[in-house]
């Protein structure tokens, strides 16, 4: 038998979606969240020995003490060997969440008390999972086996799905990511994204006495930024039928006003939901970049150069409304009477990794989280719960 819509406690879901809200945890700081999601795990039904976290976080851009987080539940009763289910979100918050204290503003609303994001993005996220794990083991129902995923890093670039050790997953065959706002918009294809660092070496010289020794590397990011946008690289991209954004992101280098700027480190990054497009784009920036670090020379005739690398990668993806894991979704969300609105979107999900990379299509729903990122951020309480009971659909596994 499969539990309903009043097997989710309101009242306990609430409390438990304020206090895991704040809770402080950016990106490479997830560890006290994820003791707390860890206690709540072990209250109900997880044994210890099935809750480890991977080692993605030696390979994540930021230092932390803590990687992915993978729990495992065996199946119960007649769907003890049913297909394992994965349900998955991430942990961390972005930093303008850094002392967050929620309030209920409204019966429909949950805001921060002061000048800060919210941090529903994604506390509702685990905080949904928890609460659809509370009901499943309250209500004693039979069910599949199920693996909940717990990314770390997720808001600088998906770190931390991207180096997720798969192999912990113990081979899902259906999945749901939650992140975002309406449950109802079943988010089956992402945008790809690459970051990229260019590190430009000029020669550094007296720019006051004798600056025709040096070659500047202002120069050299001067005339290929030029060359990008002249070129229609830059922004909003259109190249024939492909289609992309590109921008850079930050500049830092040279020590002074009397030296010829002898470096210069310069980040960006390219969108497109073509992976061969993406591909198209890294070369024309690095060939920009090589090309302009080449005409930049001093009065030796010697020549600037530049390092170009790719320094974080998340590919698009998009699924077919036919598969599984989507059917299973649309079954799921059938308990809240809500009709899918599939979507296709321009930014990147743990979706992206854990469909393109590791090979487990999955839809993502959202747990009604609005304006992330902001100090406008709230939460949409009545559609929390039913991303809530959404979630425990799906961890019960097929009707029937």
């Amino acid at each position: 038998m499969r539990p309903d819509l009043t097997s989710i406690d309101a009242h306990a879901a609430i409390e438990l979606v304020m206090e895991l809200i704040a809770i402080p945890g950016g990106p490479g700081d997830e560890t006290a969240v994820a003791a707390r999601i860890k206690a709540e795990l072990l209250k109900n039904g997880f044994a210890a020995r099935n809750i480890r976290h991977d080692k993605a976080n030696r390979h994540t851009r930021c230092p932390s003490p803590t990687g992915n987080m993978i729990a495992c539940l065996p199946g119960r009763g007649k769907l003890r060997n049913a297909a394992r289910r994965l349900l998955s979100t991430h942990m961390d918050t972005v930093p303008l969440c850094i002392g967050s204290v929620p309030v209920r503003k409204s019966r429909n609303r949950i805001v921060p008390a002061g000048n800060t994001a919210l941090g529903g993005d994604n506390r509702s996220g685990c905080a949904s999972i928890l609460t659809a794990i509370r009901a499943l083991q309250s209500s004693g129902c039979d069910h599949p086996p199920l693996t909940l995923l717990f990314t770390v890093q997720e808001e600088v670039g998906l770190s931390g799905a991207q180096h997720l050790d798969a192999s912990l997953l113990r081979s899902p065959q259906l999945a749901i990511n939650v992140d975002g706002g309406n449950p109802a918009d079943l988010v089956i294809g992402a945008i790809g994204g690459r970051q990229w660092q260019a590190d430009i070496h000029g020669i550094a010289a007296h720019a006051g006495c004798h600056p025709e020794d040096g070659a500047s590397a202002a120069n050299v990011f001067a005339i290929a930024h030029a060359t990008l946008v002249a070129d229609g690289w830059h922004g909003k991209v259109e190249q024939g039928r492909n289609r992309g954004t590109a921008n850079i992101g930050s500049l830092g280098g040279g020590d002074a006003t009397n030296v010829v700027m002898d470096r210069l480190q310069v980040t960006g990054e390219c969108r497109s939901h073509s992976k061969s497009f993406l591909d198209r784009m890294m070369r024309t920036y690095e060939n920009a970049f090589t090309k302009a670090a080449k005409r930049t020379k001093n009065a030796s005739d010697r020549c600037a150069g530049v390092e170009f690398q790719v320094t974080n990668a998340y590919p698009p993806f998009t699924m077919s409304k036919r598969h599984p894991s989507v059917n299973a979704v649309v079954d799921a969300l059938a308990v809240t009477r809500r009709h899918p609105n599939f979507r296709v979107i321009d930014g990147g999900l743990d979706a992206n990794c854990l469909t393109a990379i590791h090979g487990i299509p999955s839809v993502t729903i959202g747990a009604g989280d609005h304006s992330p990122h902001t100090v406008n951020e709230y939460l949409d309480v009545p559609e929390y719960l039913d991303a809530c009971s959404v979630l425990l659909q799906f961890a019960t596994g097929p009707k029937g």
